[in-house]
């Protein structure tokens, strides 16, 4: 029986617009290599749900955070919390 290594086990990858479109295949695609996930959104909560919910299902580690890519205090304190995750 062949075994498939995941190429991106336990790295962390950050993903900017993780709730909608290419930000959301991103996620699932890194995930799928084994990556710990983390993104962050704008405003479309339902959608960071939905991208929460299907890594999940997945049984994908992954993170979510309202912040906005202008927003330097709230990206610092986003990195810090990935970090200690």
């Amino acid at each position: 029986m062949m075994t498939f290594k995941k190429r991106l086990f336990e790295k962390r990858i950050l993903i900017t617009g993780g709730s909608r479109g290419l930000g959301a295949a991103f996620c699932e695609c890194f995930a799928q290599e084994g990556a710990k996930i983390a993104f962050n959104y704008g405003s479309d909560q339902t959608g960071a749900q939905r991208t929460l919910s299907q890594l999940a299902a997945n049984n994908a580690p992954a993170l979510a955070f309202q912040v906005s890519v202008l927003d330097s205090e709230g990206l610092t304190q986003m990195v810090k919390e990935i970090e200690s995750a």
